[in-house]
């Protein structure tokens, strides 16, 4: 059995094989068994195993909204070198993180979207979306730099090959920072036309200014207010309603309680013109300055939306290494027998402080299977932690294959999985008129179908919802058939049969919750070896029924 690596930075550079991005569980090409539907089984697989609330708590830790969607959107691979790189990836990362050398990684925008609306409807991206472009290719710059400033000792290939690998476009940079100011406007020196045209609108606005001013000081009697303003784009003064009696000009508008006249002097027609003219010049200008910036940037829109994603999947990985170092995991030894073998694990979302066990934190605990004994029948009373155990496995198993350390002891060790299937919680299904023991049975039966080598199998309360002499039989049927295609299942019962079965049985062990035998309260411990009972009458009576 391979032994485990600590969560530090691995000794040797092993196979390196691109990730594929966000897979579905079950990848087609693995020869063990034939894919489910996409979008069906794995993703009900994952919901029931919790994995969706782990994966929120890696949004968390993700510091831009694409690391958040890349996170949203991890599912475990299933090739064995990709799962060998994820987890060299994030080694280098946690590496990293732990001698306080943290990439300048910080909050950015996917520019896809804004190139696609350009594409559609034409005309220019806005100032706002060329800052962001412009801002993503400083981050891809100070991330290269700031791998290029490590020591070449470290042993970081596979960030190394990441970082080096980002576009950078320095003319595309440099042009929109010469353009644009911090606020999204663009400069007056970012054409000479514009140059001209705004020094022309600035010296039409100080002529109009003094002409309006001498007149205000000439007309003081009919001027209601000692103030120039502006009514639709035409520079006006506040006048009385008989300002007509001093001097000429053009009604633009009037106040709310007609007691004002905004008024255009006639002697500033011809000024407020030219000025609009001018104005009318500015603005087809500036629409054709970032028309061509935005031109430059469609050029290699799919360089800047690849970009993005690569930015993504290292934030992602960071929040990775930063989750794992949170909850004190490690990398499983990877087995290449196919067997699991979990120290001191405990539950993602218990060990992460997302919630508690009824007597306090995470309780970890020991599981083994697999070679001869490919299953685990979990037994003991209810809330003992029959259920926690099996998405315990599941999660870890899911996590694993996403590059993501498990909170377990550098002792354990975990396969590359083909498939991942559970049957967890109430599957009672009204829409298709089945009851809840007829919900469970359809998806066992599914699972029953894709079982064979390479696959684990989660199966709580096996035969439970029918005649209990059914069930059980129903039950061990299910478990010699799983026996025999070679797939790995982890399941809980409170069938004696499913006891006796896992005691006869060659290829399947027992093991119980631990109870406290005083009180009878659980301590959510797990024993290997043994078989626990119900104790459904002392936990009915601790839960307050009448003797």
């Amino acid at each position: 059995m391979a032994k485990a690596v600590p969560f530090v930075l691995p000794d040797t550079d092993p196979p390196f094989g691109p990730p594929q991005g966000a897979q579905a569980l079950f990848w087609p090409g693995q020869p063990l068994l034939r894919p489910p539907v996409k979008g069906s089984m794995e993703d009900r697989t994952l919901q029931l195993i919790e994995f969706p609330q782990v994966l929120d708590l890696l949004a968390d830790r993700c510091a831009s909204g694409p690391g958040r969607r890349a996170a949203a959107a991890l599912r475990p691979e299933t090739n064995a070198a990709a799962v060998r790189a994820l987890r060299d990836e994030t080694a280098e990362a946690a590496f990293l993180s732990g001698a306080g050398a943290l990439p300048p990684l910080a909050a950015f925008d996917d520019p896809a979207p804004w190139f696609e609306e350009v594409r559609r409807r034409g005309g220019a991206l806005l100032p706002e979306h060329l800052l962001a472009i412009a801002d993503l290719l400083e981050l891809a710059g100070a991330l290269r730099k700031f791998m290029a400033a490590r020591d070449r000792d470290e042993a970081l290939p596979h960030l190394r090959a990441r970082f080096s690998a980002f576009p950078e476009f320095p003319e595309l940079r440099a042009q929109i920072r010469r353009v644009l100011d911090v606020r999204g406007e663009v400069k007056d020196d970012a054409s000479p036309e514009l140059a001209r045209l705004r020094r022309q609108m600035h010296s039409l606005r100080e002529e109009i200014r003094r002409l309006l001013e001498r007149l205000m000081s000439q007309h003081a009697t009919a001027i209601q207010e000692n103030l120039i303003v502006q009514r639709r784009d035409r520079f006006v003064v506040p006048a009385k309603t008989s300002f007509r009696r001093s001097f000429e000009g053009v009604i633009q508008d009037r106040s709310a309680s007609g007691e004002t006249f905004f008024v255009e002097p006639m002697g500033a027609v011809p000024l407020n013109n030219a000025l609009t003219e001018a104005r009318e010049a500015e603005r087809a200008e500036v629409d054709r300055i970032l028309r061509e910036l935005t031109a430059a940037a469609m050029a290699v829109r799919g360089e800047l939306a690849a970009l993005a994603g690569q930015l993504a999947e290292v934030d992602l990985l960071f929040a990775k290494a930063r989750l794992g170092m949170e909850w004190d995991g490690a990398f499983p030894g990877l087995s290449d027998a196919g067997e699991i073998v979990l120290r001191q694990v405990r539950h993602p979302l218990l060990a992460a402080g997302v919630g508690k066990t009824p007597a306090g934190e995470a309780v970890p605990f020991d599981i083994a299977l697999g070679g001869e004994i490919r299953q685990v029948v979990i037994t003991g009373p209810n809330t003992g932690g029959k259920t926690v155990a099996l998405k315990t496995v599941g999660l870890c198993a899911a996590l694993h294959q996403c590059g993501v350390p498990v909170p377990a002891a550098e002792e354990s060790a975990l396969p590359v999985f083909a498939g991942l299937f559970a049957d967890i919680g109430d599957e009672q299904d009204l829409q298709q008129n089945l009851s809840t023991f007829s919900g469970h049975m359809a998806r066992v039966a599914a699972g029953v179908r894709e079982a064979g080598p390479g696959v684990l199998l989660l199966l709580d309360e096996l035969g439970a919802g029918t005649d209990p002499a059914e069930g059980s039989a129903l039950g061990v049927a299910i478990l010699e058939r799983l026996a025999e295609s070679g797939a790995l299942a982890i399941v809980s019962t409170h069938h004696d049969a499913l006891k006796h079965y896992a005691f006869v049985s060659p290829h399947a062990e027992n093991a119980a919750v631990e109870f406290n035998p005083k009180d009878l309260s659980p301590t959510y411990r797990l024993r290997m070896g043994v078989a626990g009972p119900s104790n459904a009458l002392s936990v009915a009576e601790r839960m307050g029924l009448p003797a």
